[in-house]
């Protein structure tokens, strides 16, 4: 299987129209632990929800690390993809 490279500029504001949902994270999301992937973390601030896209999901989890930003991806029981990270698109 080859794996191709794609060069995309994104901006901050690009990323804003990828996710469907942004939350704050933290340890109040323990009790919904059971939605996603054995082992996530909750001490990250922020997570970014993919419900619909793919695509959107891969895109701004490449914009992240292109940016040099930590970030965990998870799946969600409740339909998609998630990111949590320390990275606040409002700031």
């Amino acid at each position: 299987m080859k794996i191709g490279q794609l060069e995309v500029r994104l901006t901050p504001e690009d990323f804003t129209n990828l996710w469907e949902q942004s939350m704050d994270w933290g340890q109040e999301w323990k009790v919904q632990a059971n939605r996603f992937d054995n082992g996530i973390s909750f001490n990250w601030q922020k997570a970014y929800f993919f419900e619909l896209c793919y695509a959107n999901f891969v895109l701004a989890r490449s914009y992240l690390k292109s940016i040099g930003v930590s970030f965990e991806v998870t799946n969600d029981a409740a339909g998609g993809w998630v990111i949590l990270t320390d990275y606040d698109w409002a700031n």
